[in-house]
């Protein structure tokens, strides 16, 4: 790097953002922005950021906080406290980015709902994260990652079992993800005041992230799939009354239901050898070709990579 490109300002420099958010996905957004060089100030409740007692390195300090909040300034602020929304609305004016994490009840209940937030200051941009969506019939329900990868179908697809119990994924990849789709919609919201000189709101929800996540596994296509779904789903119900345990029904799932379920099995996964565990990864003809060259495994199917079989 040359002496001018180190001086050079980071690429948010100036731009300020106030966090109303615990946890990880929300704050990993601002976390994010402040490595861009935003001036970031996380508000915490008056016991901490509820990951300050994950994985403890000290007094009142977490494993899992300061991963989550590196290069932000933190300020303590109780939000039910009768003369907290003066300071709320201080930190409103203040800001070019307010990203809120809390249900929605709550956001409106301590002042941070968009309509209001907005007529304090017309050039905010405002994230509001929710677990399940900004509508619908849990709009206003509280959740975690753990619940979304349940709701959505990624756990099913991806998570380990033990003793025929998916197990929660680790790391949290909904709620880091969730902070990289906001990032990416906060971004695209300052772009556009800078176009307009208008604020923006912008929505993303933990169960929005783990459907992007699950494309295409969790697509369905209804004039090809509604049938052949129908079939797996009556054939997961027999196995259940059989008293089958989860691994077998994912494995049915997987060999019926999952787009590219042959070539996935064959091309694209972990094997175990005599010497250690290899990796192969190569879904185009060629690398599929080089395959079959490099192992001499013959296709059993006796089909070019090109078939539908592989669809």
């Amino acid at each position: 790097m040359t002496p001018a490109q180190d001086s050079a300002p980071a690429p948010l420099t100036g731009i300020k953002v106030v966090e109303f958010a615990q946890n990880i996905a929300a704050p990993f957004s601002a976390r994010i922005l402040a490595s861009l060089g935003a001036d970031v100030v996380k508000i915490e409740p008056p016991e901490g950021d509820a990951m300050r007692f994950i994985a403890p390195l000290g007094d009142h300090e977490g494993k899992a906080y300061a991963v989550a909040n590196p290069g932000k300034r933190a300020i303590v602020l109780d939000l039910t406290a009768p003369d907290s929304r003066k300071v709320i609305d201080a930190l409103l004016a203040w800001a070019d980015i307010c990203i809120v994490g809390l249900k929605l009840n709550d956001v409106e209940r301590f002042g941070l709902d968009w309509e209001r937030a907005r007529t304090i200051n017309p050039g905010l941009v405002q994230l509001i994260l929710t677990p399940f969506g900004p509508e619908g019939p849990d709009a206003d329900v509280g959740g975690y990652d753990v619940l979304v990868q349940g709701r959505s179908g990624v756990g099913f697809s991806m998570n380990r079992s033990s003793g025929g119990v998916p197990e929660p994924t680790r790391p949290a990849i909904n709620d880091t993800s969730t902070g990289i789709m906001a990032t990416v919609g906060i971004l695209a919201a300052l772009r556009h005041r800078d176009l307009t000189g208008e604020g923006q709101r912008v929505d993303v929800s933990l169960l929005g992230t783990a459907m992007a996540l699950g494309t295409p596994m969790l697509t369905k296509v209804a004039e090809r799939d509604t049938a052949a779904l129908a079939e797996i789903d009556e054939d997961l119900s027999l196995l259940r009354a059989a008293g089958a345990d989860f691994d077998a029904q994912r494995e049915l799932y997987e060999q019926r239901a999952v787009p590219a379920g042959g070539a996935f099995r064959l091309y694209f996964r972990h094997y175990r050898t005599a010497d250690g565990f290899v990796t192969i990864g190569g879904l185009s003809p060629g690398l599929m070709g080089r395959f079959h060259e490099i192992t001499g495994v013959a296709d059993a199917r006796g089909v070019s990579p090109r078939s539908s079989e592989f669809e």
